[in-house]
C-alpha cells in the first residue's frame, strides 16, 4: 500500500512540475521584456561566492536575457593582484625546491 501511495504522489508531482514548467515557458515566450522591468544582477553559485558573471533578468517573467562575463576583484577574500603575487611566489619556491 505504501509503495502505491508513493508512486501516485510522484506521478502527481511530476505532472504538476511539467505543467508549471510549460506555463513558465509560455509566459517567457510571450513576455516583451520592457526596459523598465529589466535589471542586472550578479550570479552566485553559493552565498558569498560569486561566479563573476552579470545577468540581465526580466522582473516580470524572471528570464535571463543576457549574460556578461566579469572579473571579480576579490578571490578567496584577497584582492586579485595580491592573490596573483602569492601564487607566483609559490611557483618560484616550488621550482627552487625541485632544483
Amino acid at each position: 500500500m505504501k509503495k502505491k501511495k508513493k508512486i501516485e504522489k510522484l506521478r502527481k508531482y511530476d505532472y504538476l512540475k511539467k505543467d508549471f514548467e510549460n506555463v513558465v515557458k509560455e509566459l517567457q515566450s510571450k513576455c516583451k521584456h520592457p526596459k523598465k522591468g529589466v535589471y542586472w544582477a550578479d550570479e552566485w553559485w553559493a552565498f558569498g561566492h560569486g561566479t563573476g558573471r552579470k545577468l540581465k533578468i526580466c522582473s516580470f517573467c524572471n528570464k535571463i536575457i543576457e549574460t556578461k562575463p566579469k572579473k571579480p576583484q576579490w578571490v578567496c577574500g584577497i584582492k586579485r593582484k595580491k592573490y596573483r603575487k602569492l601564487i607566483n611566489k609559490l611557483k618560484q619556491n616550488l621550482k627552487e625546491e625541485r632544483k
